[in-house]
């Protein structure tokens, strides 16, 4: 068993898988209603309401990584929403008008 202490001192090649740098993680929201049961909820993005149907999510690197939605709603004048793309890995539940509008799905 190699001790971590010994990988220090060797050289190693980290590549980053590039399908990993530009995620573009989007599913269906299945899993979500049913983890917390409802059958209606908020969009995350404009709060409108909706259904497993009419819903997908959108993993949290995936959202970081659309630079047109976050140079958006960082300038929002609370900067609850800088805080949010900043700070919060939660997957976001969004309307799919808001992932076609904001690139998300095509």
């Amino acid at each position: 068993m190699v001790d971590a202490l010994e990988l220090v001192g060797d050289y190693v090649n980290v590549v980053w898988d590039p399908d990993y740098r530009e995620a573009r993680d989007v599913s269906v929201a299945d899993e979500y209603f049913e983890f917390f049961a409802v059958k209606t909820t908020q969009c995350d993005v404009c709060n409108k309401a909706v259904t497993m149907d009419d819903s997908v999510v959108v993993y949290s690197l995936t959202v970081k990584q659309n630079r047109s939605f976050v140079d958006r709603f960082s300038r929002e004048e609370s900067g609850v929403w800088t805080q949010f793309l900043a700070k919060d890995w939660s997957v976001w539940l969004m309307c799919k008008d808001d992932a076609h509008k904001w690139g998300f799905l095509y």
